[in-house]
């Protein structure tokens, strides 16, 4: 429960005692109108807007504090939204009510029973402005974003400028203001394209928000009719108290604000799903790691591995069996349907899969009487280069796995691979010659994470070398097709060495195959990489990480670091290199959505004959025999003077420079390159 400083008890204070001396100034009116003392029946309108004018600044003043103790949650926010317009218009409503049970007595249309009720109305119709307004603007400015905070500014010093025509008789009918008013609104619709708080919500979240703010939509409209009904009393004294330049834009804001995130949000329904899906296999495949950290056993992880594959995957049944450990266990499927789908794998072939590399297919299974699955998927489960298992999934529908499904599963086995792995080291660690033949299969295992071969695009030419410090390193590269035209890049660099980096580097692996799919922005993927590797790096461990997003129709490339060394690029037609930098921090460093504004993408077009270095800090990190390190001027010098030439021999001269730089002194790090030309 939120406990109230005395800035805010005297918030409240003032509040009440302003709309009390509102109350007193309209039901005073309507005592003289009734008497005919046509002198006195209108007070001073300065009186009455120091009055108002401390009504709405002690409302404004008390919400915005409340919100600042409130920690940010969207939904939350709009909640708070909500519950209080339903007791404002529950409270119009009650006053609407007793209009209806009052109307055959004689209380009915009477001016001081109308003007307490519409002080009533006028103070609740308010309250929701003001509790709208400050969410609203908690909403607006959580990227703080510095666009977004001068323009939100500039708003406040209007609204707080237009207060002064509480001061006066200043109506939005004026023929001055009709001008500006269209400004205004324009002005407004800008301030509402800043809805980016709308992704963060899940599919739910964004059905509940959506039936919250139309909620809140007909309520300022029910207001709106309500009030009205005042307006329409001959008998009854109605000032400007809503008639204002202040009272219409805060209302138009509202209202705005709140359709353009229904309409957003709408738009975004559709993508909530897939979204979810990925972070689902996201968190399905870091429950391997869990169990391993855990210390569970073996056969905790081949419980996990089916598990997790068939959930990826929403197969109708499956088995995994590893032979050496004897090990077998099914999903859904009874003894008879087991032996009739092997018979039926045997003539496809899959006898020779212990035999061969691990591979994936999708078979049509025939039309065979009484049998209910129609595709499987059969993956060889390796540990380094043996073969020692096999999964099985199937499902009901013809062609029922299609290639992104097999590139997770793959992903997923592939991690169980290196956990399995793991597991063994653990049961050599007595012996030094045994650690050191198990860490050499888990090199070839991580071998097997990293793309086997680059990607063929006509107008690119790849090249990428990695060399790991000890036989496993926490170097990693990938190449992604995003969709026709569009290819992702990632490279990076997982703190320490080893087997623990290696391990990392598997789940990095993926996290990036499943976020580089929703072709996401550069920032906004390292964004949700964050969220996830931040549930399963171990305190003080951290990722380094650049990601490239290149367009080769349009000849642009979108990037963004998360703390990694920046890239460099040479233009070919200035013969010059410059540095690819930018603000970015750690995967991991930082473990809440914070994160976010550590990061920023950024946008370059390319020529033909532009070359992109990228490396990881143990190129710039060799060191000579008396210390001194390669650095950054040394690299940009080099392709100053080597960029033209075919990239493979651009990174065979540059291990050629690094070798006679150190002179097989003293390389302390994993070093990778990727070379990019145009």
């Amino acid at each position: 429960m939120v406990r109230l400083d005395r800035v805010e008890k005297g918030t409240i204070i003032v509040f009440i005692l302003s709309w009390i001396m509102l109350l007193i100034v309209g039901v005073q009116e309507q005592v003289y109108l009734e008497s005919g003392d046509f002198m006195l029946i209108e007070t001073p309108l300065f009186f009455k807007g120091f009055f108002l004018n401390l009504f709405i600044g002690s409302g404004y003043l008390y919400a915005d504090r409340i919100l600042k103790h409130i920690e940010y949650d969207i939904q939350a926010l709009l909640w708070r939204v909500f519950i209080t317009t339903l007791i404002c218009t529950f409270i119009s409503l009650c006053i609407n009510i007793s209009n209806l049970v009052i109307q055959d007595s004689f209380w009915a249309d009477h001016p001081l029973i109308n003007a307490f009720f519409f002080q009533v109305e006028f103070a609740s119709l308010l309250i929701t402005l003001i509790v709208a307004f400050t969410t609203w603007k908690r909403l607006i400015l959580h990227e703080k974003k510095v666009w977004s905070y001068r323009i939100w500014k500039a708003f406040e010093i209007f609204l707080l400028v237009a207060l002064i025509s509480h001061f006066f008789r200043i109506g939005i009918v004026d023929m001055y203001f009709n001008i500006p008013y269209a400004v205004l609104v324009i002005w407004i619709l800008v301030l509402c394209v800043n809805v980016r708080w709308v992704p963060y919500l899940n599919f739910s979240q964004k059905v509940a928000s959506i039936f919250q703010l139309i909620f809140v939509l007909l309520a300022l409209a029910y207001f709106v009719f309500s009030i009205r009904y005042y307006f329409e009393q001959p008998n009854f004294i109605v000032d400007d108290l809503l008639k204002n330049v202040f009272s219409i834009t805060l209302f138009t804001f509202i209202s705005i604000y709140a359709f353009a995130s229904i309409l957003f949000m709408l738009f975004n329904l559709p993508t909530s799903s897939v979204f979810e899906q990925k972070f689902e296999e996201i968190s399905l495949s870091q429950s391997l790691t869990r169990t391993l950290i855990e210390g569970e056993t073996k056969e905790d992880v081949y419980k996990v591995l089916l598990g997790n594959a068939v959930s990826i995957v929403k197969a109708e049944g499956g088995w995994l069996e590893v032979y050496p450990d004897n090990f077998f266990s099914s999903h859904q499927m009874s003894t008879k349907e087991i032996e009739y789908i092997r018979k039926i794998l045997d003539k496809k072939g899959t006898e020779h899969l212990t035999k061969t590399k691990k591979y994936t297919f999708n078979p049509y299974i025939g039309d065979e009487s009484n049998e209910r699955f129609r595709s499987v998927m059969v993956v060889p489960v390796k540990r380094a280069e043996e073969t020692i298992g096999m999964l099985v999934l199937l499902k009901t529908i013809y062609q029922g796995f299609d290639r992104m499904m097999i590139n997770s599963v793959n992903a997923l086995v592939a991690q169980a691979g290196i956990a399995l792995h793991n597991f063994r080291l653990l049961e050599d660690a007595l012996g030094h010659e045994r650690i050191r033949n198990e860490m050499e299969i888990a090199r070839q295992v991580q071998q097997r994470l990293l793309p086997e071969k680059l990607f063929e695009v006509e107008g690119i030419e790849l090249y990428a070398r990695s060399l790991p410090h000890t036989e496993v390193g926490g170097d990693y590269y990938d190449f992604y097709q995003i969709k026709d035209g569009k290819y992702g890049i990632v490279i990076a660099d997982v703190l320490g060495k080893g087997i623990s980096a290696a391990f990392n580097m598997a789940q990095m692996k993926g996290i990036f195959q499943a976020l580089v799919r929703m072709n996401l922005d550069p920032s906004e993927l390292f964004y949700h990489a964050n969220n996830s590797l931040s549930t399963c790096l171990e305190k003080g461990s951290f990722v380094t990480a650049c990601y490239l997003d290149i367009d080769i129709t349009a000849k642009y490339i979108r990037y963004s670091r998360a703390g990694h060394c920046p890239a460099y690029y040479y233009k070919a037609s200035a013969k010059e290199v410059v540095p690819l930098d930018g603000k970015g921090m750690g995967l991991g460093i930082i473990r809440n959505d914070s994160f976010f504004k550590f990061l920023e993408t950024n946008e370059i077009s390319y020529e033909k004959g532009d070359l992109i270095f990228l490396y990881t800090d143990g190129v710039i990190e060799a060191k000579s025999p008396d210390g001194e390190e390669y650095g950054y001027d040394r690299l940009k010098d080099f392709l100053l003077q080597h960029a033209e030439r075919p990239v493979k021999e651009v990174s065979v001269k540059l291990m050629e420079e690094l070798e006679d730089f150190t002179k097989d002194y003293k390389v302390d790090d994993d070093l990778t390159m990727v070379l990019i030309r145009f």
